[in-house]
């Protein structure tokens, strides 16, 4: 993917109420698939996580596809909450719902995890 262009699309927690199951996970593999980086506020239920994964594993092809890295930031205690996060403002509210942040694996250079904050280097 070096030299393209990275997209990084932000998900508000509602745009997924309304999808099945199903739905979630192609939209997750047909965006890693197309380069895309995606953020979604919340974090997304673990079981949904695993099928998420499993149905990557399956699509893996060395030279189209590699998979994806799956990184989550867990929300802060309330006392904690001072500022609004990026996503809060990118979608125009205060949200308490952490993030999960899904790249294809090829796009990741370098990752810095803390305990409220996800650093990523694509590239």
């Amino acid at each position: 993917m070096t030299g393209e262009e990275i997209k990084v699309e932000v998900m508000a927690k509602s745009a997924l109420e309304g999808m099945s199951r199903t739905e979630i996970v192609d939209y997750v593999i047909e965006k890693a698939k197309d380069g895309a980086v995606i953020v979604f506020e919340g974090q997304l239920n673990p079981d949904l996580l695993t099928e998420i994964i499993q149905r990557t594993m399956e699509e893996v092809d060395v030279e189209e596809f590699t998979g994806i890295d799956i990184y989550v930031v867990p929300p802060k205690a309330k006392a904690q909450r001072s500022r609004r996060s990026l996503v809060d403002k990118l979608l125009g509210r205060r949200s308490e719902e952490g993030v999960t942040v899904i790249s294809p694996a090829d796009v990741l250079k370098d990752l810095k995890k803390g305990e409220d904050f996800i650093t990523l280097k694509l590239g």
